[in-house]
């Protein structure tokens, strides 16, 4: 029989996460709420999840469930979406179509493509918070039609709610431009936020936004929390046995390219650099994990005749990142360029933090600037600026492989897992 009781010995209460990314998911999106659950029952809370049973990722990850499963309860609602069978040796091949057609589905349904996951998880929500005896719904977003849903389970059972923007929503320059559409979501995104109790930002800035828009119409209470690693991991494991030095110095990125966050001008400074130091052509290698295998600048990467120092692979579960993270010298960030760009920190950073290795980090002012500044964790170049990449490559490159420099972090407890999801407990504690 499942016990109420926490280990510190008080009684626990109950909350349904209301989470679309999780796993087997292996997308960034889930990271945020799989951290909280690890943790939660620590502080008092017992997480209760609603997630969906089909789906569509881009990335799978079926390790993930297994630092989870004894830290909650999972129940799964299906989509509305026609399961398609290839046979099992076509399963890379079916992800792959069925996560196309959602993006265009993305396109052409408001908010998004997973409102077809609506009506059932409804149904589901509001039948375990009858038999579960739950005091609180979370929902986060993106995709925001969890947090439609969310309003829909607060307006049939009354219960508290606190949505969580890992991501901006009408606000984001990312999101689509269509000028009709942009009104609705911003209808959409108003009403989330006069409708909840606790609203939750990934940066603080995002936060501020979000309070000078709407603090006057809405009685929630607003609380940045920034994302954050995980303190459990045990980062020696992750250590190959170290090889023969082999004079390289790698540069790694692992996660996706699109819009203005791209590496042309990390390409281009590569080659600027290798001009005035032909030495460093024998010496720096970039890495990179992703979807597509770099295929949209394979051309670039042919006319700067830099193809033979740029390694793509195929994305790997991040457990297995981070051992690539561990043998790596120096590890990338790319930010966005565009109005908006100022209000993210990527989930990329916080697992760097982790590592404790030198980033360089292409990003113009804003809160990945900020964070990286505060915490010391490298080096800071201006996206747009080859030379300044270029310059910061070459800073890096005898700093912190030639000269074995340790970047000296500041303030890494401060976001780590467990602080954040105390930070959590503490809202949900208060709006109750």
């Amino acid at each position: 029989m499942e016990s109420n009781t926490t280990s510190q010995g008080y009684q626990s209460r109950r909350v349904l996460m209301i989470l679309y990314p999780f796993p087997p998911s292996g997308e960034v999106g889930c990271y945020r709420g799989v951290r909280f659950i690890k943790n939660m029952v620590e502080f008092g809370w017992h997480p209760i999840v609603l997630a969906p049973s089909n789906a569509v990722y881009s990335i799978y990850d079926y390790n993930i469930i297994n630092e989870i499963v004894s830290k909650c309860v999972i129940y799964r609602a299906p989509l509305l979406f026609p399961k398609i069978s290839l046979g099992k040796s076509n399963t890379a091949i079916l992800n792959l179509t069925q996560s196309y057609l959602f993006k265009i589905l993305d396109r052409i349904m408001l908010p998004d493509a997973k409102v077809l996951w609506i009506p059932f998880a409804l149904f589901k929500a509001i039948r375990l918070i009858r038999r579960q005896q739950i005091q609180l719904v979370y929902a986060t977003g993106s995709p925001f039609s969890c947090f439609i849903l969310a309003l829909l389970v607060k307006l049939v059972t009354k219960k508290k709610l606190i949505l969580d923007y890992r991501d901006p929503w009408s606000i984001n320059q990312l999101r689509r431009k269509n000028r009709v559409i942009r009104m609705v979501e911003s209808f959409l995104d108003k009403s989330a936020v006069t409708n909840a109790d606790g609203i939750l930002f990934s940066s603080r800035r995002t936060c501020d936004t979000y309070q000078k828009r709407y603090a006057a119409q809405s009685n929630a209470l607003f609380k940045a929390i920034e994302n954050s690693y995980d303190h459990t991991l045990n980062l020696g494991r992750h250590k190959k046995i170290e090889e023969e030095h082999d004079g390289i110095c790698r540069i790694i990125y692992a996660g996706s390219f699109y819009g203005d966050r791209n590496p042309i001008n990390f390409f281009k400074a590569i080659k600027l650099s290798f001009e005035r130091n032909q030495e460093l052509r024998q010496r720096i290698q970039f890495h990179y994990f992703g979807i597509n295998h770099l295929s949209p600048y394979n051309r670039l990467l042919r006319d700067l005749e830099i193809q033979d120092v740029v390694f793509p692979h195929d994305p790997v579960p991040l457990s297995d990142l981070y051992t690539y993270y561990s043998n790596s010298d120096i590890l990338l960030l790319i930010n966005h360029c565009s109005k908006g760009h100022e209000l993210y920190i990527p989930q990329k950073f916080f697992e760097y933090l982790m590592m404790e290795k030198p980033i360089l980090c292409l990003t113009k002012e804003g809160s990945l600037r900020d964070i990286v500044t505060e915490t010391n964790a490298g080096l800071i170049a201006d996206p747009e600026d080859t030379k300044d990449i270029s310059d910061k490559i070459e800073e890096s490159y005898i700093r912190f492989y030639l000269n074995k420099e340790k970047c000296t972090i500041r303030n890494k407890i401060k976001y780590s897992s467990y602080e954040k999801t105390k930070q959590l407990c503490e809202v949900m504690n208060e709006i109750l």
